[in-house]
């Protein structure tokens, strides 16, 4: 083990839980479970791009504090039915309920996930879940993926009161993890909230960058496969 580290903080959606792949199988579903294009004409592409641009805008707000969750819950589908002229037929909230109870259903990993997980476990690092995700959702996933075992600790926004970037979040995290600036990295695709926000914090950084995004930051280490924390760690 790198003597520097005890103990490594991932995130979740996008990092090890194919966020892309499980949300777009469940919109698929949810498109024809409701008869989309049947009651509205709308295309399942045009659905899906549309859900997520806006879903993506309002995680973007709740990163930086300024809706909730019930928010997030209240807007994504009602926004996406009224851009198709379709809220006329449909309730947003009944798309919203499937959505919810079918997307944590999905067991789609990232490439590698399994592979690395073990190695770390194999090599006595502590690991710990940091997510802004929503506690309930959370703890779904990582059971329905068979991936909870590995985790010491799971941490979310909603049960720390506070999202990442903030510091508070990653402090939080360390005291309830038991663990130290010096002893922690953070992993995590997004530059803003998981690494930018455990910069800030002291923490050494691995930025996980499978679509090789340019960008101007310096993180600790940047990777664009997950098999590449092995060569870090």
């Amino acid at each position: 083990m790198t003597a520097r580290y005890n103990h490594v903080f991932f995130d979740l959606d996008h990092t090890i839980w194919d966020f892309e792949t499980n949300s777009w199988e469940t919109l698929e579903e949810v498109w024809q479970k409701f008869d989309l294009f049947k009651i509205a004409k709308i295309p399942l592409e045009d659905f899906r791009n549309r859900y997520r641009e806006e879903n993506h805008k309002l995680w973007v707000r709740y990163n930086k504090g300024e809706i909730g969750k019930k928010e997030i819950r209240n807007t994504r589908f009602k926004t996406v039915l009224e851009i198709f002229d379709a809220n006329r037929f449909l309730d947003h909230y009944l798309l919203e309920e499937y959505y919810l109870d079918t997307c944590p259903l999905k067991t789609s990993l990232v490439e590698g996930s399994i592979e690395v997980l073990d190695y770390l476990i194999d090599k006595g690092y502590e690991l710990h879940v940091l997510s802004n995700g929503f506690e309930e959702t959370t703890e779904r996933k990582l059971n329905n993926s068979g991936i909870k075992g590995y985790f010491k600790n799971t941490l979310t926004s909603e049960q720390l009161g506070v999202t990442k970037p903030q510091e508070s979040f990653f402090t939080q995290a360390m005291d309830i993890s038991g663990s130290t600036r010096d002893e922690v990295i953070m992993v995590g695709d997004n530059l803003s909230t998981d690494i930018m926000g455990a910069k800030n914090a002291g923490i050494d950084q691995i930025y996980f960058n499978p679509y090789k995004a340019e960008h101007q930051e310096e993180p600790t280490y940047e990777i664009h496969q997950l098999m590449e924390i092995r060569n870090i760690l």
